[in-house]
């Protein structure tokens, strides 16, 4: 398994195509119902990419303490989707390089 994403009801995806990552997404939509405000994609190489309903990204190291957490805000389920798909290719050097607000 090189990814997979989580739903805001809990539910797991392994290594999802677009398709399905767009719907994991658009269950941001009424995540007022689900278990979790959020939807994530993690990578094997321990990073993740964790959306909320509000349009807040957060990009960290699930394995790695030493790396700090990087915040963007306002992002759309566009926006989001291309996070995911270049973190789901393993482009994680390039993301890092973006625009982020470390916390």
């Amino acid at each position: 398994m090189r990814y997979h994403t989580t739903d805001p009801y809990g539910v797991t995806h392994i290594e999802p195509d677009i398709a399905r990552m767009r719907r994991v997404l658009d269950l941001l939509d009424h995540a007022d119902d689900a278990d979790h405000p959020d939807a994530a994609l993690v990578h094997e190489s321990g990073w993740s990419i964790t959306v909320t309903a509000g349009g807040t990204a957060v990009l960290e190291n699930l394995e790695d303490g030493n790396q700090p957490a990087r915040i963007r805000l306002g992002v759309d389920k566009t926006d989001a989707l291309h996070l995911w798909e270049r973190l789901a290719s393993g482009d994680v050097d390039g993301l890092c390089d973006e625009a982020w607000d470390e916390v």
